[in-house]
């Protein structure tokens, strides 16, 4: 099961400028933006956040992918599809 399948049958929430969005959501975001709104602000408030406060099924989650690009090849993939 790839990582955004398990985010998304477990229907994480993620903290952005603007509120909570679902993984599906984060597909329609831009990698960065002078708004804030943006993949790369949201990544990073997640790793801050994980680090103040990680949680054993997160800290789970993200053990499985760790040194992993399956999310930057997932990314990849869908971009050269839109193309």
């Amino acid at each position: 099961m790839s990582m955004f399948e398990q985010a998304a049958r477990k229907q994480y929430r993620y903290p952005t400028t603007r509120g909570f969005v679902t993984t599906e959501q984060l597909w329609e975001m831009p990698l960065q933006s002078k708004t804030g709104f943006d993949l790369d602000t949201t990544a990073r408030t997640i790793n801050a956040n994980l680090k103040a406060q990680p949680s054993p099924a997160m800290a789970a989650f993200l053990a499985e992918f760790e040194g992993s690009d399956q999310l930057a090849d997932l990314l990849e993939e869908v971009r050269r599809e839109e193309l």
